[in-house]
């Protein structure tokens, strides 16, 4: 599994019907993401990434300074302002490959691989968001 964390959308969590604050979207993948709610799949995945250290211990590392939590727990740390709206995006949905499907798409030169902090990844995005 993966999440592609570059693609923003135009929209925010409120825009979906999720109570709470609003959490920018981000398409995570096609599996089990937005075009399944849209055609009636009630059960999506998502994710609520961030990069906040002080809640390493109560999250799920991604990478190295990228991490991920349940939405209601986002919510919590926003409600009790330990956390704003903005330290939050909503990942929907995730990439799944099946067995050697990836290293043949590596293999065949689909995908481009570089070595990079992935925390510049994460404030670039925020920058083309704002």
């Amino acid at each position: 599994q993966g999440l592609i964390l570059n693609r923003p959308m135009d929209a925010t969590s409120t825009d979906l019907g999720i109570s709470g604050p609003p959490l920018q979207l981000i398409f995570g993948g096609d599996v089990e993401g937005l075009s399944d709610l849209a055609s009636g799949f009630r059960d999506p995945a998502y994710f609520c990434v961030h990069l906040l250290e002080k809640f390493a211990s109560v999250s799920n590392k991604i990478t190295q300074g990228v991490y991920w939590m349940e939405l209601k727990d986002a919510q919590k740390l926003v409600s009790q302002g330990r956390a704003r709206a903005v330290d939050f995006f909503l990942v929907f949905g995730y990439c799944g490959w099946g067995s050697g499907q990836l290293q043949n798409e590596l293999d065949r030169g689909d995908w481009k691989l570089a070595s990079v902090d992935s925390r510049i990844i994460m404030q670039e995005l925020r920058r083309e968001m704002a």
